[in-house]
């Protein structure tokens, strides 16, 4: 048996690269062991859309002094056109091919629908907010939340995402993601008091991270953004993002995988925190500013390094929030203030059509 360690902290990185002409599979990315401080094509929408037959829709009374959406590029329809990665021609999972924990999120969790100034609408299933063809129709719009977990060095925690996950598996994301539920506490607005429930819910969810009380988010603004996954999945949201503070141990731990170019064995290390729920992460990492860089480095070369809405948040906002002593700012001051909490900022990731907000869209 062969024994490597992480390639991180050798400034390597061992990640799949797809090309038209040849499949190229390496080994995964993996942390460093040190002192943790560090397919069908697309088609159509009017082809392949059918309506939602199990929404709830719920009448809502406009206020007129409601901000409207800061909007930092233009809307186009563009969701629905194909681009030149590989990984959106792949057709998704079917639902009878997902996990059976996955499946039951899908099918159960009802997220709350609203309209581009994050007003309710209604309700839909992950299922129905998740697919592209809805994402394309502009049915799909619905509420999610992301936390950013800082220790007190403050290093940012990262999580991969599980391999069984629906949308954008094996990414490396911000600490935790995911969304509040309709019909519940969760769907409180006053006070961001429901996205910051749902949070805590998700962080002991797949962190294991327990105790921590709603005073202790910190809320800081709203961003929407779309982004597809491969063919069939996708994710079209208005994020409400959150700091947190707090010394989260990690533990350092070992797994057999089988090399893929060598289809031997290997044992590699890798990072967990103590009751880390592994059909929703699969490793953690703290990172400082410019190791965050080193994974957009990574993501040039290989578009299925990072999530889509934790690259675009952290290039084009979060570094502003979190160097030159801005992070401690930011949290003595308990969030960016009343300005930014109102602020629903549009972003993409560059020229990327797949990221681009469907013209549909209420």
């Amino acid at each position: 048996m062969l024994i490597r360690s992480s390639p991180l902290l050798h400034l390597q990185s061992h990640l799949p690269l797809l090309h038209t002409s040849l499949l190229r599979s390496t080994s995964s990315f993996f942390v460093a062991t040190r002192h943790i401080s560090s397919s069908a094509p697309f088609r159509s929408a009017a082809n392949q859309f059918s309506p939602f037959s199990s929404i709830k829709k719920q009448s809502i009374k406009m206020d007129p002094q409601t901000p409207t959406s800061t909007v930092a590029t233009p809307t186009t329809p563009a969701c629905s056109s194909p681009t030149a990665h590989l990984y959106l021609t792949r057709p998704g999972l079917e639902l009878s091919e997902m996990d059976e924990k996955q499946l039951e999120y899908m099918k159960k969790d009802l997220c709350i629908l609203v309209n581009r100034l994050d007003q309710p609408i209604g309700s839909a299933t992950k299922v129905e907010c998740h697919e592209n063809t809805a994402i394309r129709a502009g049915k799909a719009l619905h509420r999610a939340f992301s936390v950013f977990l800082f220790n007190a060095e403050g290093k940012l925690l990262l999580q991969r995402r599980a391999g069984v996950k629906v949308t954008f598996p094996k990414r490396w994301t911000n600490t935790c993601c995911s969304h509040p539920l309709y019909g519940t506490q969760e769907a409180q607005e006053e006070g961001h008091l429901g996205v910051k429930l749902a949070a805590i819910r998700k962080l002991e969810d797949e962190l294991g991270l327990t105790g921590i009380k709603p005073e202790e988010l910190k809320f800081l603004t709203r961003v929407h953004y779309c982004a597809m996954s491969d063919g069939r999945w996708g994710e079209h949201e208005i994020d409400h993002l959150m700091f947190l503070q707090l010394n989260q141990e990690v533990l350092t731990k070992k797994r057999t995988v089988v090399n893929p170019v060598t289809n031997l064995e290997e044992e590699e290390t890798y990072l967990a925190t103590p009751a880390m729920n592994y059909n929703e992460v699969m490793e953690v990492a703290y990172v400082s500013p410019d190791e965050l860089r080193a994974h957009f480095v990574t993501a040039k070369t290989n578009p299925e390094h990072l999530t889509p809405w934790f690259q675009m948040i952290s290039e084009q906002l979060l570094f502003n929030w979190w160097e030159n002593g801005q992070l401690e700012k930011t949290l003595k001051a308990g969030g960016l203030g009343p300005e930014e909490e109102a602020k629903i900022r549009v972003l993409t990731l560059g020229d990327k059509p797949d990221t681009f907000i469907p013209e549909a869209t209420p």
